[in-house]
């Protein structure tokens, strides 16, 4: 370190270890890949979020309201860095459920599924953070796709044609996502996008035949 009046003198630096999760705009990061200390940050920001609701005296209306406002806030910006796995969203949904029931007076043993379908279909709407994450996906799939000037784009649309010729189709395989093999979830990140598609009813169109092989 070079002080004011010209001399140096050394200091040791404090570096973090790279099996701790360091904290980048509010998320956390892994520098090693391992994902387990920040899901379990992750986890511990869920836990408290659940435990003062869990206490509140709040109605069932002002419920899910907070659980939109407050925890699906939360968990979009931080399912953007923190990968989460089908199964520890399911649970995290199951904890919003049975919180619900309890404020709805509700036994415990209905079923946590008819609480996420719409009021259309005679559920109590309750936001789901796994549609929430396939959301965040294929929002942002789109965006990439169709995004000319950024190397990710060009990174996904390569992983696109990548996918296409692996399955030996000669379209877009995002157009037909129900013809997508389950077998693809784990090697194909288009494909997991594909299989979301697919379970929301939805697809995504190439109107420019850019993704299409030449017929």
């Amino acid at each position: 370190v070079r002080l004011p009046d010209g001399n140096t003198i050394t200091q040791p630096s404090a570096v973090t270890s790279p099996h701790k999760p360091p904290r980048y705009l509010g998320a956390w990061l892994s520098p090693t890949l391992n994902w387990l200390p920040a899901k379990r940050k992750l986890r511990d920001e869920v836990n408290k979020i659940l435990t003062i609701l869990r206490h509140k005296t709040l109605t069932p209306e002002e419920y899910k309201y907070t659980v939109r406002a407050v925890l699906h806030s939360k968990l979009r910006y931080y399912l953007s860095v923190v990968p989460l796995l089908d199964s520890e969203l399911d649970d995290i949904d199951a904890r919003i459920a049975r919180i619900l029931k309890t404020r709805m007076r509700m036994a415990s043993s209905c079923s946590s599924h008819l609480l996420f379908l719409p009021d259309s279909e005679y559920g109590a709407d309750l936001p789901s953070i796994k549609d929430m994450r396939s959301t965040i996906n294929i929002e942002m799939a789109h965006t990439l796709l169709n995004d000319n000037r950024s190397t990710l784009g060009a990174i996904l649309r390569h992983r696109l044609t990548s996918l296409r010729d692996s399955l030996g189709w000669a379209q877009n395989p995002l157009s037909t996502p129900h013809l997508i093999p389950q077998s693809n979830w784990n090697n194909h990140w288009c494909a997991r996008i594909g299989i979301m598609l697919h379970k929301h009813g939805a697809t995504l169109e190439d109107t420019h035949a850019q993704r299409n092989r030449p017929t």
